[in-house]
């Protein structure tokens, strides 16, 4: 990987740029490797945090269509059994970072009554 192909010591055309290389890592499943240079580690860190961005962005876009439904069948914002679902499935995914887990659906789910809550 070379952030500059132009300048790199194999042929140029084939150096594999950071955006390259962040499709590449996503499209493979590769896993982390501390033998691999910190700009390909932060790429593939910067590619992990673009795919979180927006799958939180599409779980906005869902809660205030859930909150739309909400409204015209009459039911609650608050959902405290679908709330400890969502963090059960949290606590599933990262076993070892509880607080990381209570943090993250805190987050995910003030959002979401936030978007809910909201009339158009």
């Amino acid at each position: 990987m070379h952030d500059d192909p132009a300048r790199a010591l194999s042929d140029g055309e084939q150096a594999l740029v950071p955006a390259r290389f962040q499709e590449l890592s996503r499209a493979l499943a590769l896993h982390p490797d501390a033998r691999l240079p910190l700009a390909q580690l932060r790429a593939w860190v910067d590619s992990i945090d673009h795919d979180l961005a927006l799958l939180v962005q599409r779980r906005l876009e869902v809660a205030k269509v859930i909150g739309n439904s909400k409204r015209q069948t009459g039911r609650a914002v608050l959902d405290p059994r679908r709330e400890a679902a969502v963090r059960r499935t949290y606590m599933e995914a990262l076993p070892g970072s509880r607080e990381l887990a209570d943090r993250l659906v805190d987050l995910l789910i003030k959002a979401a009554r936030d978007q809910q809550s909201i009339d158009d």
